[in-house]
């Protein structure tokens, strides 16, 4: 907490709210993307790490995706599009491409359980 006597010298702008508020401005435009917090919902994460997979040559799981020509529909760019064509990721699910050799587009995927993707080979 900070003196009065130092807000009225002009060594300070703010008692301390002004960062706080800033802090939090900041904290929402970077953590928030089409209104979710990208690291705590899971088909946002699905979405980025199946692009990750195909278009980023350092991912380490790149080789079976990009690598072999795998390619994510120009639609998906947008995260909205995908979310709107997948719908929210079921717990216990992650994204499956129904034919292995496929893109990832509309047609071709699903969220499906380990279970079945493991007969999907």
């Amino acid at each position: 907490m900070l003196s009065t006597g130092t807000l009225r010298s002009g060594n300070t702008q703010s008692c301390g709210c002004l960062g706080n508020e800033n802090r939090a401005m900041l904290s929402r435009k970077y953590t928030w993307k089409h209104g979710r917090a990208p690291s705590k919902d899971a088909t946002y994460r699905s979405w980025k790490s199946m692009r990750e997979r195909c278009h980023n040559p350092h991912n380490p799981m790149y080789h079976r995706y990009g690598g072999r020509n795998i390619e994510v529909c120009s639609r998906w760019d947008k995260f909205r599009a995908f979310l709107e064509d997948m719908g929210e990721r079921p717990k216990g699910t992650t994204l499956d491409r129904m034919d292995n050799n496929g893109n990832y587009e509309p047609s071709n995927c699903r969220w499906a359980t380990s279970m079945q993707q493991g007969s999907n080979r």
